[in-house]
């Protein structure tokens, strides 16, 4: 696992960013934490419960964003670069809904 940012310690707090996950050059993942880089890592985290966690090669590439932008920002990415999944957890909520 690549993480590229300097001075880390920062963001183990509650810090406020959006970040990728990529693996073969590819983001599979597009998230936002208010609760820093502890979020990401956490065991209840998706990526850690569903599918198989980080591995050693990808990286992580985390922007850093006000309050304020940070759903917008990350919508903005997942649009943009269409993570795989995003897409099966966006597809799982708009089932539920539809049952409802």
């Amino acid at each position: 696992m690549i993480i590229i940012f300097k001075n880390w310690l920062w963001l183990i707090n509650d810090s406020i960013f959006v970040y990728g996950i990529m693996r073969d050059s590819k983001y599979i993942y597009i998230g936002m934490t208010r609760k820093g880089i502890k979020r990401l890592l956490s065991n209840s985290h998706i990526i850690n419960r569903r599918y198989g966690g980080i591995k050693e090669t990808d990286q992580i590439h985390i922007w850093l964003c006000k309050e304020r932008d940070v759903v917008e920002l990350e919508r903005m990415f997942i649009r943009t670069f269409k993570p795989k999944y995003n897409k099966q957890i966006i597809e799982k909520r708009n089932k539920r809904r539809k049952r409802l």
